[in-house]
């Protein structure tokens, strides 16, 4: 198990709540996404499953390999069905049924706060784009210029094919951040992913010597392990940098660097709660959605009430994305304005 002391967790909270990061890369990845109700690609209930479901009788190819549907190949032979079943069905998937995270919100406050300098997605369910996110920044327009969507996004259709180049967007806006900048960055904050997926996964390596680097994750030890791309390098940035995992390396060219065991969300939340956040008034603008806490095996999980019937509630679990009917009775009201992990 990879993890750091509480001290040096504190530092870091106690450094970003007092401003001395003023120009913030935040990198992320599936995970960021997964207490709204999305699960990874590959798991129960994803984006995989749904097109084994919608088309594996018409193509059944897709039921080996899902993401031959998402290909160049694919389209070029199938565009009457990319345009008229596939489009729709990634511009709906699951995307009615989600909210911005506590973990996306975080981005729209970075901005409002002025530290925020860019957000590079891989994820392509457009959640950094939610409406609570935007509510956060008290600039829209500025702040979609910050977003990179590197992979593209389901709500308007512009997933990048399996085995394209990323867009163009991504590889301008590296050169902009990492090349010759204004203002260099100075913390690189990685949450949601294990940087497994290349060219995305080499954007921490082109961090400035100075700067700090931040990886948050449930399992922080596997990205110290090799990724696919351990010897390769390509050109980003304006330079050649690695794709494999730097990080904790001895001979790192970093000194300031933490991996974080948790949930993006609990990283989140625990940062309101620091001492110097709370001194400062720091918080989130409350959701929109009506909260409560049910208990389930003796446990108290916190939900989104979908809908109300009697004595009855239908809600979603803000862990798993879960949906199910529990009585009034087995529930107490949610009085925080952040979500409870």
């Amino acid at each position: 198990m990879v993890s750091v002391s509480d001290k040096s967790i504190q530092d870091f909270y106690e450094s970003l709540a007092n401003g001395l990061y003023k120009s913030i890369v935040v990198v992320l990845g599936a995970g960021v996404s997964v207490s709204a109700g999305i699960p990874d690609f590959r798991s129960p209930g994803g984006l995989f499953e749904a097109v084994q479901e919608h088309f594996g009788e018409k193509f059944p190819e897709v039921m080996i390999q899902p993401e031959i549907l998402l290909s160049r190949k694919f389209f070029e032979e199938n565009q009457e069905v990319w345009v008229n079943e596939v489009v729709p069905m990634l511009e709906s998937w699951k995307l009615e049924e989600t909210n911005a995270t506590i973990a996306h919100k975080m981005l729209g406050w970075l901005y409002k706060q002025g530290w925020l300098h860019r957000v590079y997605t891989q994820n392509i369910d457009g959640l950094e784009l939610d409406q609570d996110v935007i509510l956060e920044t008290d600039d829209p327009v500025g702040y979609k210029k910050c977003v990179v969507q590197s992979h593209g996004s389901m709500r308007d259709g512009s997933v990048v094919f399996y085995g394209d180049p990323l867009s163009e967007d991504f590889y301008k806006n590296c050169e902009i951040d990492f090349k010759c900048p204004n203002s260099p960055v100075d913390l690189i904050l990685v949450m949601g992913t294990s940087l497994q997926v290349a060219p995305f996964c080499a954007i921490p390596n082109l961090a400035p010597k100075s700067a700090t680097r931040v990886l948050v994750d449930p399992n922080p030890g596997r990205v110290l392990s090799l990724n696919p791309w351990t010897i390769l390098k390509i050109e980003l940035g304006g330079r050649q940098v690695e794709l494999c995992s730097l990080w904790k390396k001895e001979e790192s060219r970093w000194e300031n660097e933490l991996l974080i065991e948790s949930t993006s969300d609990n990283f989140i939340q625990k940062f309101f709660e620091s001492p110097t956040s709370l001194k400062k008034g720091f918080s989130l603008i409350p959701s929109k959605i009506e909260k409560v806490e049910i208990i389930s095996k003796g446990k108290w999980h916190l939900c989104d009430i979908i809908s109300k019937n009697d004595d009855m509630l239908k809600v979603k679990r803000c862990e798993d994305g879960k949906v199910v009917k529990v009585s009034i009775k087995k529930t107490k009201e949610f009085k925080s304005n952040l979500v409870k992990i």
